[in-house]
């Protein structure tokens, strides 16, 4: 029996037990998706692998018709009585009933279904178990993506540096075109607390996250058609009817997105143990973003630990509202608006100053492995802990590959003209660590957490000094691998390290993740304001800002035809 059937016939066995099969089944094939050491880590942090929650899925994917139907299986040990499990189905946060759940088993018996919000659903169990109960719960799936027009993920100039400020957006996260289905929360997942249970996403930020978690699928696609999931490929088998099932094993994730894609090509290479695969449209990019992907891996392992799978890999997807990419556990996305698949992207529009975008969002989305994949936060709540580290983390793959002149440019392009756009377009002058729904528009939030907190790090890091700033990054990850970190978990590793210097590392700390000192610390006008233009159209004051950043922010206005 090939690999491929073994795990499919452990999927659906009707009197599969309410645990995990031995290591040569079920579980070896999930560690399976560990490289060398990785085991040991993942149950110092959170107790015997056969404890962990595992997601058994089996999904037919109709590309043609935008749609995916199947059965997810979900067991967990519950750690306190209760007598219910929530589920989340994100998608429907933003498209209604795009994913529907029904005939709910708990413990092998008809169980109810409540839905609480949008995407949060309550799975009543027959009673209340008490802890240590491995508890399952058994759902249909059946999801219907939106259809994204053919010119969504074109880049207008501006929205590099100011998202979509209106609405509720995935960015393409649940969306459909032609040659391309990605499935982001098509799989419902367990909420990664009892306090966030029933946090809705508010459509600003990250969508959310769960607790790590096994996955065994499968996914059926019709013929011509590749399937592309996080985990290990455990084997491809075709048909009599022209379908291909794909199967797939992964440890530790915090979900599990499905992608499919039609006319897209495969280039991959073996580094340290890791596969990393990147799935592109035809063309030359594809060793581009390997190349990219591969770099970041080697500039960030020293620094933050290993990493922990045995592949990587990199999709060219078709994003939205001014996404760049998007990150899961082991796999990443990157916007084809970026690379020039969808026909424009970067290299077409000429943008001075902008030329390095794809390398760096290959190296910010390679950072989400360790922030949040390892180290898990909450990106409802406090979605700086994790984004602000993760673009300091892409400074440091491009000062460590190209030097640290090369990073500098960078941290003025992607993050100090990033604060000037928005406080250019009226935004306001924010605080980083807060509710992600608690900001009026996501160019608020990219300004704030993406452009203004990571200069926290630079700050640290020169007080500090650099031994002891890279020897608390290491621990950081080491200390919260695979658990939960908050607003001052890095600053507090810091403070044991530099006691000396405590209180001034949580004045920083204040100052950057709390505080509206945007103006005074990053330069500008204020709202409304150009640094470095006289004026705008409508007569605001300006003041000055570095020749690079301002020479893009000219050419934007310029191809947007304000000059």
């Amino acid at each position: 029996m090939t690999a491929s059937r073994a795990v499919a016939a452990l999927l659906w066995c009707a009197l599969a037990p309410p645990s995990w099969a031995d290591d040569g089944g079920e579980l070896g094939a999930v560690l399976s998706h560990l490289r060398p050491g990785e085991k040991a880590r993942l149950e110092q942090a959170l107790g015997p692998a056969t404890f962990h929650p595992l997601y058994r899925v089996e999904l037919e994917l109709d590309p043609a018709a935008r749609k995916a139907t199947g059965r997810v299986q979900v067991e967990v040990t519950v750690a306190r009585p209760t007598s219910g499990i929530y589920l989340h189905a994100r998608p429907n946060a933003f498209a209604p009933n795009a994913v529907v759940l029904s005939g709910v088993a708990a413990q092998g018996k008809p169980a109810a279904l409540t839905r609480r919000s949008p995407s949060v659903y309550r799975v009543e169990l027959p009673g209340t178990v008490p802890p240590g109960t491995r508890v399952r719960v058994e759902v249909n799936v059946k999801a219907q993506a939106p259809l994204q027009p053919e010119d969504a993920g074109d880049i207008n100039p501006l929205a590099l540096l100011v998202p979509k400020s209106h609405g509720k957006s995935d960015h393409g996260a649940f969306s459909a075109t032609r040659n391309f289905l990605q499935l982001v929360g098509v799989v419902p997942v367990l909420p990664a607390s009892e306090e966030g249970a029933e946090d809705e996403p508010p459509g600003v930020g990250d969508i959310g996250t769960s607790v790590p978690a096994g996955v065994l699928a499968t996914v059926t696609a019709p013929a011509g058609w590749r399937v592309m999931a996080p985990g290990r490929n455990l084997g491809e088998l075709p048909g009599r009817d022209g379908r291909v099932r794909y199967t797939f094993a992964a440890a530790a994730v915090r979900e599990f997105p499905v992608f499919a894609a039609r006319g897209y090509e495969r280039t991959a290479l073996e580094v340290d143990g890791v596969e990393v695969e990147v799935f592109h449209a035809p063309g030359a990019h594809g060793e581009e973003l390997l190349a990219h992907a591969i770099t970041s891996l080697q500039q960030l392992e020293p620094k933050l630990g290993p990493y922990p799978w045995t592949s990587l890999k990199v999709l060219e997807a078709p994003l939205t509202d001014g996404a760049g990419g998007m990150e899961f556990c082991g796999l990443i996305t990157v916007a084809s608006s970026l690379t020039g698949s969808s026909g424009g992207g970067l290299a077409a529009m000429g943008l001075p100053g902008l030329e390095g975008m794809v390398e760096f969002t290959v190296a910010h989305e390679v950072g989400h492995q360790y922030f949040a994949g390892l180290v898990g936060s909450d990106p409802l709540r406090h979605g700086v802990v994790d984004e602000a580290i993760t673009q300091y983390a892409a400074l440091l793959v491009l000062e460590g590959a190209h030097g640290r002149k090369v990073a500098d440019g960078a941290r003025e392009q992607q993050m100090r003209a990033a604060w000037h756009a928005q406080r250019m377009m009226g935004g306001a002058d924010a605080p980083a660590d807060r509710p992600s729904g608690s900001y009026k528009s996501e160019g608020e939030y990219a300004a704030a957490v993406y452009a203004k907190a990571p200069f926290l790090y630079d700050k640290q890091r020169e007080l500090v000094g650099e031994g002891t700033f890279f020897k608390a990054l290491r621990q950081y990850v080491d200390t919260y691998r695979y658990r939960w970190a908050g607003p001052r978990s890095f600053t507090e590793v810091l403070q044991k390290l530099s006691p000396g210097n405590a209180a001034a590392l949580e004045a920083l700390r204040k100052r950057w993740m709390d505080g509206t000192h945007g103006d005074e610390d990053l330069g500008g006008g204020g709202a409304g304001a150009i640094p470095g233009m006289g004026k705008l159209p409508g007569g605001m004051p300006v003041q000055g800002l570095d020749p690079a950043s301002l020479e893009a922010l000219q050419q934007m206005l310029k191809e947007m035809g304000m000059e």
